[in-house]
């Protein structure tokens, strides 16, 4: 099946808005980011994988630590 550009405009959308909160739930958790981890987390283009380090933000203890695959 053949993703069209709309289907996949919305899901890089989705993938941006995700990696915007998790900016800032993280920048109230470990404080400001360094430029790393923002590059690191506008490279992620699927929503999904965002969602996993959401998960992972309640339980790290920085920002390194929440990129960190299990």
């Amino acid at each position: 099946m053949t993703t069209t550009w709309h289907q996949r405009g919305r899901i890089e959308g989705k993938a941006e808005g995700k990696a915007e909160m998790l900016l800032r739930l993280g920048r109230r958790r470990f404080g400001a980011p360094p430029q790393a981890v923002c590059d690191a987390l506008a490279a992620i283009s699927d929503p999904v994988e965002l969602e996993v380090l959401a998960d992972r933000l309640f339980d790290a203890k920085d920002w390194q630590e929440m990129l960190q695959q299990p």
